[in-house]
């Protein structure tokens, strides 16, 4: 983000580019209702439509701010009490400043509303744009005259697109460019709006090639590309359906939507046409929620090969069978209720051999790309993704007739959410570990599946008050809970450290209720010691393992210290 003196991650509605997109999710109530509509799919009025905003807009509009434009009064005060909210300022005066895109504004800037509405496969997708106070005037122009010449442009890192994204040298981007950027991180469009007008004028530059890909006859029978007979859905989930799941929805707003829903996870692999075209289309939406994120040829199998953990969420809509030819009988005839899928998110995952690889050589998994999408997040997506990422590789060699196993999952440069949900979803896989070492793990299919013994002994060699309970975890331990739960060595120190730490705070807990019913109290230096003790262990494992910026600090011991201490916190 362009605010240097902030290292917090950014949020929608925050920059001054994403408070003038909006992004709409639909999903049609009812196949029946809207077949006999003659409005575009994406753009019916009886769709459900989710809205939220683009977290990351740098990939599309340098400095965050879409040149010679504001958003609407609205999003901007709407803007401004995100950026407050963000920088965690109480004071809510008119005069707070906002994000720091918007000096890239000038005073002078037209307004600007850009909502894409996506199908709920989010393999397409369609453009509405409104301006105001002369940007209706603007408009006009762009139709009637030729574009400005001065323009400077740069290619996004979207691993091998021929998009460009442009900004425009003069001080206003024309709608046209605007659009083009756009698509840069969009399915493909298929059509654009500009103040309620179909605008014939505006040529799409399109960052998707269908004719490079093989989409074959089974693909059409997941996703139609021609027509709006299913509305944007999905007839089937893309890939191998592994398990399928329920949560409760949350601010229902209709009868249909009340309750539960079902979701389902699958897995599909890179090298299959029809998952590689499906991919092809949905991936550039990342950019928008990922900082860093790049378009990928799943299908290319150079050093590995790729699949695809893919989320859906599963609808039932009513599909009348009946016919009105065949009389009254037929008309009371019950509705069929038909399954129906959108896209909720994905993870991709690369698989490669390491020959070489101590204590055991293998495949090893790394997690590219996690995206949930905004109207679904905050709902245990994540942790039930990861968990079922383990779950593959736990019954690869079975499941997939596979002479290799699966022996370790790493993740790519991660975000620090996801790095706080795969500690999360670590540390509950080891404490499973350690309170049923002998529970017997399950394969997809119901059998039983052969898991190593796990002996916890080496956890409760030493009292919690001793200096050794805390001292350093064996590489031996480590390596063998690492291989155990398919991680890192890395992660196998942390989640130790996590559950030394849960057991520091139930003794504390216990000493507490122990001096509440004796109606006495305890050495408060016991506790101290031991809360010493664990800080001694974890820094000594940071220091173990960040060597290099330590050795970076300029300061010598006293910065290291200081550094240290940040870390811990």
């Amino acid at each position: 983000m362009t605010d240097s003196n902030d290292n917090k991650d950014p949020v929608a509605g925050l920059s001054a580019a994403s408070a003038c997109i909006r992004m709409t999710l639909n999903q049609p109530l009812s196949k029946s209702k809207s077949e006999d509509s003659t409005s575009p799919a994406l753009d019916r009025p009886e769709c459900r439509r989710i809205e939220f905003r683009p977290v990351f807009t740098h990939q599309c509009f340098s400095n965050e701010c879409i040149s010679g434009w504001k958003p609407f009064p609205e999003a901007e005060e709407e803007s401004a009490k995100v950026y407050l909210g963000w920088k965690g300022d109480d004071d809510r005066v008119k005069s707070a400043r906002l994000h720091s895109s918007y000096k890239f504004c000038n005073t002078e800037s037209s307004r600007l509303d850009v909502q894409i509405l996506l199908s709920p496969s989010c393999h397409r997708c369609m453009i509405q744009i409104e301006t105001e106070n002369g940007g209706n005037d603007a408009v006009q122009k762009e139709k009637n005259d030729e574009p400005d010449k001065k323009r400077v442009r740069f290619t996004c890192s979207d691993g091998g697109s021929d998009a460009e994204v442009v900004d425009s040298g003069r001080k206003r981007l024309q709608i046209q460019d605007i659009v083009n950027n756009l698509s840069s991180a969009l399915p493909p469009v298929e059509a654009v709006r500009v103040n309620g007008k179909v605008e014939a004028y505006i040529v799409l530059s399109k960052n998707y090639n269908p004719a490079k890909l093989e989409v074959t006859q089974n693909m059409t029978k997941c996703i139609d590309l021609s027509n709006d007979k299913t509305n944007g859905y999905l007839t089937q989930p893309i890939g191998r359906v592994l398990h399928s799941y329920q949560v409760d929805i949350q601010d229902s707003t209709t009868a249909e939507e009340e309750g539960k829903a079902t979701f389902v996870l699958t897995m599909a692999h890179g090298s299959d046409p029809n998952v590689a075209a499906y991919h092809y289309f949905i991936q550039p939406l990342a950019r928008w929620f990922i900082e860093t994120a790049d378009d990928i040829d799943i299908s290319d199998e150079d050093g590995g090969f790729w699949t695809v953990l893919y989320l859906f969420r599963e609808h039932a809509m009513p599909e009348n069978k009946s016919n009105n030819n065949l009389g009254a009988d037929a008309a009371s005839s019950p509705s069929v209720a038909q399954k129906y899928y959108a896209l909720a998110g994905y993870t991709t995952l690369f698989h490669f051999h390491s020959p070489f690889r101590k204590p055991t050589p293998g495949i090893i998994v790394r997690v590219c790309q996690a995206l949930i999408l905004p109207p679904y997040q905050r709902a245990g997506h994540g942790s039930k993704m990861l968990h079922a990422v383990h779950r593959y590789a736990d019954t690869y060699v079975e499941e997939y007739e596979s002479s290799i196993p699966i022996v370790e999952i790493n993740v790519e440069d991660p975000a620090p959410g996801f790095v706080a949900l795969r500690d999360y979803v670590d540390y509950q896989r080891f404490v499973s570990l350690v309170s049923d070492p002998d529970e017997k793990k399950k394969n997809y299919d119901g059998s039983d599946r052969k898991v190593i013994p796990f002996d916890s002994a080496y956890l409760t060699m030493h009292p919690i008050t001793s200096k050794e309970y805390f001292g350093p975890i064996p590489e031996n331990n480590l390596q063998y809970v690492a291989s155990l739960l398919k991680i890192t060595t890395g992660q196998s120190q942390i989640v130790h450290e996590m559950y030394k730490l849960a057991q520091l705070e139930a003794w504390k807990q216990q000493l507490l209720d122990c001096s509440e019913t004796a109606s006495q109290s305890n050495d408060p230096s016991t506790i101290e010691d031991a809360e010493t003790n664990f800080r001694l262990m974890v820094k000594r494992s940071l220091r173990t393992n960040r060597q290099e910026e330590l050795g970076a600090c300029a300061g010598g011991k006293e910065e290291q210290k200081a550094l240290l201490g940040k870390w811990f916190d």
